[in-house]
């Protein structure tokens, strides 16, 4: 009976190992993590006949660096998150305290007058050829020859 005693307290010594992992050192975690474990080493040893003892860990181990694998994936994606928002405030940040881009609005500014006083002058050209044509039109009545016949 000492044999099996040491046996599974070997196994269990290093089962521990994964068991905090599993649960991110959470102490609810690893309640319900090492009663999982010890779920599947239990019902892997009731299977003992028909399975050889090696898939009972390597199911476990299968299970633990998926586990593992899934925690990289989450941290490697928020930091890319992370990074990917740091490089969008940086650019607009950029762009708020970039003097070309306050040149810009300055040039806006300028195109916007410089379109106003565009529009003044044409109308005063307009104006302008209204009083120039009333005036070939009152001189073509003063010309002799255009007086009406009556």
């Amino acid at each position: 009976a000492s044999y099996t005693i040491e046996k599974v307290l070997l196994s269990m010594g290093f089962n521990g190992i994964p068991v905090a992992l599993l649960a991110n050192s959470h102490p609810l975690g690893t309640i319900l993590t090492g009663i999982f474990i010890s779920y599947i080493q239990v019902g892997g040893e009731a299977l003992q006949p028909e399975y050889a003892k090696e898939i009972i860990d390597i199911i476990i181990a299968t299970i633990i660096y998926l586990s593992a694998l899934s925690l990289i994936m989450k941290n490697l994606i928020a930091n890319l998150m992370k990074k990917r928002e740091d490089r969008k405030k940086m650019a607009v940040e950029t762009m708020n305290d970039d003097p070309a881009s306050e040149i810009t609005e300055e040039e806006e500014a300028r195109a916007e007058e410089n379109a106003r006083l565009e529009e003044a002058r044409e109308r005063e050209r307009a104006m302008a050829q209204e009083k120039l044509d009333e005036r070939v039109e009152d001189m073509k009545k003063d010309l002799p020859g255009n007086e009406v016949i009556g």
